[in-house]
């Protein structure tokens, strides 16, 4: 899984969060635990209705159940 991360670096992904939570950003960094660091991040409610900017965030690899890429090209 890890090396298949450093190809997402750059790229726009979606996280769900334990506790049903949404956010999307920008893919900056990562390490060994999955913890993610992601630039313009955004916290998605109700169904993507509500956007909630939350700016550069750290996401504890613990806490993410599913990541997907949003980008278009191919990975």
């Amino acid at each position: 899984m890890l090396n298949s991360m450093s190809r997402w670096v750059g790229k726009q992904v979606r996280l769900k969060l334990n506790a049903w939570r949404v956010v999307e950003g920008v893919l900056q960094g990562y390490d060994s635990y999955l913890n993610l660091l992601l630039v313009e991040a955004m916290e998605v409610k109700n169904e993507g209705n509500q956007r909630i900017n939350i700016g550069t965030c750290f996401v504890r690899g613990n806490n993410i159940s599913v990541i997907e890429t949003l980008d278009s090209t191919k990975i």
